[in-house]
């Protein structure tokens, strides 16, 4: 009986643990998405104005809205994920969501 729960506890520390790392990389991501946005926000900043005063091209300014708008959704997936392994990490604990 003793090895039977010493099992248990090891399968849910096994799955606390891994669910804890899963957490950590949707930060990371987060945190990733998040520098991405700033950076894509400025790029379209600077082609914006580039092409007022005649330095850039509209193709230039569509592919800078275009990042823009992939590193929006980045963020977003990236909360999306986070929530995702929480509600997961919860559910394994057996924690109301």
């Amino acid at each position: 009986m003793r090895t039977l729960a010493a099992d248990r506890r090891a399968l849910d520390d096994g799955i606390h643990l891994e669910l804890e790392l899963a957490l950590r990389e949707a930060d990371t991501r987060r945190s990733t998405s998040d520098a991405m946005l700033a950076a894509a926000e400025e790029g379209h900043r600077v082609r914006t104005k580039l092409f007022a005063i005649g330095l850039a091209t509209t193709l230039e300014v569509a592919e800078a809205e275009t990042q823009l708008e992939r590193a929006r959704l980045g963020v977003v997936d990236a909360r999306i994920e986070r929530r995702i392994g929480e509600a997961r990490l919860a559910y394994a604990l057996g924690r109301p969501l």
